[in-house]
């Protein structure tokens, strides 16, 4: 004689839940200021513009490195900030791979940048630098070929009128650079002078003759 089964009970209805629940939390503002680049900066702009940028980054890295300058009260103030350009690949540029948002970009012959920067060069440019030791020369640290061409690009950058389209296409690399007055390959100058410097460019057989002018900070 077989035992009668006992009755199912339907299973209750579940659902799924996370483990734990997070709450939503507010994003902490990062704290910036209006600064103007002396440098080509990846992903932000090119020399000369204006943008603004988190505290801690100008104060850490780009005011050391010689990146960026301050702006005064007044200027900050009424300065036209310059959206961040997220595209912008001056590493690329130089490398030979030319891209603006998405899109390549035109590079200039030779001789067209060299026409460019001895129409719009001044006769000299000017580095300041403290002195460090007791012979009244010695600067601390060092004006190179790299601190030449950073200036170069923020003066080419800087022009307006007609010729800012093309003079903000040049490129201006080291490699470009020599000091007239040094040993070949030396890229480095460690005290206070005035040095004759070289721009070329590959392909051109001309120069770009200028004078850098180190003084005392």
């Amino acid at each position: 004689m077989s035992l009668p089964r006992p009755a199912l009970r339907p299973l209750a209805a579940f659902r799924l839940t996370p483990a734990t629940t997070r709450s939503k939390s507010k994003m902490a503002k990062v704290p910036t200021l209006t600064v103007r680049l002396t440098q080509d900066v990846p992903k932000f702009g090119r020399a000369g513009s204006i943008v603004a940028v988190a505290r801690g980054r100008m104060r850490n890295l780009w005011f050391p490195r010689r990146q960026a300058d301050y702006l005064g009260r007044a200027e900050a103030r009424t300065a036209r900030v310059a959206e961040r350009d997220v595209n912008f690949r001056p590493d690329l540029v130089r490398a030979g791979v030319a891209a603006k948002r998405g899109a390549e970009i035109e590079l200039l012959s030779p001789s067209q940048t060299l026409a460019l920067l001895e129409a719009h060069l001044p006769t000299s440019l000017q580095f300041s630098r403290a002195l460090t030791g007791a012979d009244g020369r010695t600067i601390q640290g060092s004006v190179t070929t790299g601190d030449v061409a950073s200036a170069l690009r923020a003066i080419m950058s800087a022009q307006t009128g007609e010729a800012a389209a093309d003079a903000g296409r040049v490129v201006v690399t080291p490699e470009m650079v020599r000091f007239v007055d040094l040993p070949e390959g030396a890229d480095k100058l460690k005290e206070l002078g005035a040095y004759a410097v070289e721009i070329g460019a590959k392909g051109a057989a001309a120069v770009v003759r200028r004078d850098v002018v180190v003084l005392r900070h």
